[in-house]
């Protein structure tokens, strides 16, 4: 997927889940990330927050489905 955009940037925390991704090939190490967004069975299938991975060797990707809700409706607040 050279020249494609698939990743697409959130809170660059690790807390939203919006840039959730597949890692199919290569190896990483993981930062802190919500276990919402990535519980440990998600992490034994190699989906992972790319704002919190940090590549040790070089990686093929997948893209994952987007959340429902846009970013900004998702992190509004009720009145």
């Amino acid at each position: 997927m050279v020249g494609k955009k698939c990743v697409p940037v959130g809170c660059r925390g690790g807390g939203c889940g919006f840039c959730k991704i597949r890692v199919v090939e290569g190896e990483f190490r993981c930062g802190k990330m919500s276990k919402t967004h990535c519980p440990p069975e998600a992490l034994e299938k190699g989906e992972v927050l790319a704002c919190r991975i940090y590549p040790r060797t070089d990686l093929m990707i997948e893209c994952m489905p987007q959340p429902a809700a846009p970013l900004a409706e998702q992190t509004k607040t009720k009145p």
